[in-house]
């Protein structure tokens, strides 16, 4: 298949909080990467809220709405050849069947995480995706923590402190810490199919994928095992809002997962710390990767290196995850040539790589893998379970 040409030709399907506020934002804000030429959402009220919302003075056309109570529903809108990609913001039961139905069109997919409530739900989506990806057809998950600069430089942190440390040295223990406080009130809360969650895990799916996403990528490694203890505290968040989970790596190296989100705070908390033994040309070191500022009120993310001998060295990022991934995948639909830039955009290497961000199906999988695993540990009262191997 033919690289697209730029403005994308975009239907965004979903008008809820993240479709709103992430996914508009970046494709009205890059008018020479994107076009948004349609929205769809389930009532004709919904879809024209997003479409209500679009910046004064934005130089394409307003999108076409399409609902499910007139001929201009989701069938007519993916069986329009004009559309070159799709964008899927809607609820975690929907996902499998929306993907296939729009890769069955033809049409290019960026996809909300996690792409299938259960592994074996992802495992038939991958499956039946191959035909069409050997057509050409471009499937990326969306997992903003995985694009976002922090978390990039993390893993590259990591990945060199290694190579300096010299031969014998590893990762060797981890912890990443989550908690959150999310009040009945909450805005994710309020959302119905949230708030009926029909899908294992509910929250702790759903946001676990994140914080998942968020240690696979800066270790690089997967896991192997999982022991997890998991218990509901407050109604509103059912099924679940705690885990405590031990994970072994395939490397063997050991660590904790702690989630809870009902922990009376300002804010959130989000804490990776990395643990790389000595080798035979260095002493290793410890690697942070979390929510903070600049020092100055800006919020975003910090990466902190901590080597014996040394004072720690802390860098900032901005949160500019949603955008690299939108990006990335421009860049993978256009053919634009890694290093190259894109049509009528300034600063397009926050991090300093060339290479595009680009999520794959199969990747974003095992991050739904480890969750799964974590939740059925967590259904037997800790017994070890082995997590499904994707990659």
């Amino acid at each position: 298949m033919a690289p697209v040409n730029f403005p994308i030709k975009v239907a965004l399907l979903g008008a809820g909080i993240f479709a709103k506020e992430a996914h508009l934002p970046v494709l009205t804000s890059n008018p020479g990467v994107f076009q948004l030429v349609a929205v769809y959402s389930k009532s004709e009220a919904s879809a024209q809220s997003v479409v209500d919302i679009l910046p004064a003075g934005h130089p394409h056309a307003k999108p076409s709405v399409f609902h499910d109570s007139s001929a201009q529903n989701l069938e007519a809108l993916l069986a329009n050849p004009s559309i070159d990609a799709v964008v899927i913001a809607l609820p975690i039961p929907l996902q499998p069947k929306i993907i296939s139905a729009a890769l069955a069109a033809g049409k290019h997919v960026f996809s909300e995480k996690p792409q299938a409530p259960s592994v074996a739900e992802g495992f038939a989506l991958l499956k039946a995706y191959e035909p069409y990806e050997a057509q050409g057809l471009v499937w990326q998950v969306a997992e903003n923590f995985r694009a976002e600069p922090a978390i990039r430089h993390g893993q590259k942190v990591v990945r060199d402190l290694i190579a300096k440390s010299g031969a014998g040295s590893e990762i060797r223990a981890f912890d990443l810490r989550t908690y959150f406080y999310n009040k009945a009130e909450n805005k994710y809360c309020k959302t119905t199919w949230r708030a009926n969650a029909e899908f294992q895990g509910g929250f702790v799916l759903d946001g676990g994928v994140h914080f998942l996403a968020l240690l696979r990528a800066v270790t690089g490694l997967e896991p192997e095992r999982v022991t997890a203890f998991t218990r509901l505290t407050e109604s509103h968040l059912a099924p679940l809002d705690s885990v405590s989970a031990a994970i072994q790596l395939r490397n063997g190296a050991l660590g904790t997962w702690l989630l809870y989100f009902m922990a009376p705070q300002k804010g959130a908390q989000i804490e990776l710390n990395v643990v790389v033994s000595g080798g035979a040309s260095g002493p290793g070191g410890m690697v942070t990767v979390k929510l903070g500022d600049d020092g100055q009120g800006h919020n975003g993310w910090v990466v902190i290196e901590n080597l014996p001998g040394a004072e720690p060295q802390t860098t900032f990022y901005d949160n500019k995850g949603v955008e690299e991934e939108f990006l990335g995948w421009a860049k993978v639909l256009g053919g634009v040539t890694p290093g190259d830039v894109l049509p009528g955009l300034v600063n397009q290497t926050t991090v300093g790589y060339t290479e595009p961000f680009f999520n794959s199906a199969r990747n974003a999988l095992g991050d739904v893998a480890l969750a799964e695993a974590v939740l059925q540990s967590g259904e037997k009262g800790g017994v070890p379970t082995q997590v499904q191997r994707v990659i």
